[in-house]
C-alpha cells in the first residue's frame, strides 16, 4: 500500500470518519484527498482487523482443543 504521503494526523481523521459512518465520498472531501485514497485506506484496516481478530495465533487454537478435551474427559468419566 502506498500511502506515505498522508501523515498521521490523516490516519487519525480518517479513522474518526470512519467510525461516524461517514460515506468515503465525504471523508475524501472534508480532507481534500481523492475517494481512491480513503478506499485504499478503509480497506486496508478492514483486512488487518478481520485477519487479526478472526484467525487468533496457534497457541490460542492449542489452548481451546486442549480445554475442550479436557471436558470432555470429565464428562465421560462420569
Amino acid at each position: 500500500m502506498t500511502s506515505n504521503h498522508l501523515n498521521t494526523d490523516e490516519f487519525t481523521f480518517i479513522e474518526s470518519y470512519y467510525h461516524q459512518n461517514l460515506s468515503a465520498k465525504e471523508i475524501a472531501n472534508r480532507l481534500k484527498r481523492s475517494r481512491q485514497t480513503i478506499h485504499s485506506i478503509e480497506n486496508y484496516t478492514k483486512i488487518t482487523l478481520r485477519t487479526k481478530f478472526n484467525n487468533p495465533p496457534n497457541f490460542i487454537w492449542g489452548i481451546i482443543i486442549f480445554i475442550i478435551s479436557t471436558l470432555q474427559r470429565m464428562l465421560s468419566e462420569t
